[in-house]
């Protein structure tokens, strides 16, 4: 796993279920994620950090990834580390350009909306990856879809669009 927010010490320990050994990758010093979260890693003994760590090269056989080539940025000492896998959390930023400043945002971007997925705006609504939520997940985008189709449907065929649900 190659990251250091909240979402790549989750996506590590929930890696631990499936392999037997996770190497938790991160370019500074110190991980970003929560301190909550720092104190929950140091209870999986499979999950190997490497901090001040950048990926140099990824190598494989054509078919699969086997060895990651990290430059620790304290030494600049090339370190090689035989791997099955690579999982990348590295943050995340919305794709909202096409939206910016026509619906309320928070600070980082997210699209806000209510618990039926409407936005600031009357008849826009918002589901997915660009809204504010704690759970970034396919079947979390799939639900809000629904709701956010549902709650569509029904402000469309309102004949009062000021009373949407």
């Amino acid at each position: 796993m190659i990251g250091g927010g909240n979402s790549a010490l989750e996506e590590a320990m929930y890696l631990t279920r499936y392999a037997e050994h996770c190497f938790l990758i991160h370019r500074r010093d110190n991980f970003r994620a929560s301190l909550y979260l720092q104190e929950e890693l140091k209870k999986y003994p499979a999950i190997t950090t490497l901090l001040s760590r950048t990926v140099r090269k990824i190598e494989g056989d054509g078919n699969r990834v086997n060895v990651l080539v990290l430059e620790n940025k304290n030494t600049g000492k090339i370190e090689t580390i035989d791997v099955d896998g690579i999982f990348i959390s590295v943050g995340q930023k919305p794709n909202v350009e096409f939206i910016d400043g026509k619906v309320e945002q928070n600070p980082a971007g997210y699209i806000i909306t209510d618990y039926k997925m409407q936005t600031s705006v009357k008849g826009i609504f918002a589901c997915g990856d660009v809204i504010r939520k704690s759970l970034y997940q396919v079947v979390t985008a799939c639900s809000e879809g629904a709701i956010a189709a549902y709650s569509a449907e029904i402000y469309l065929s309102s004949k009062d669009s000021s009373d949407i649900i």
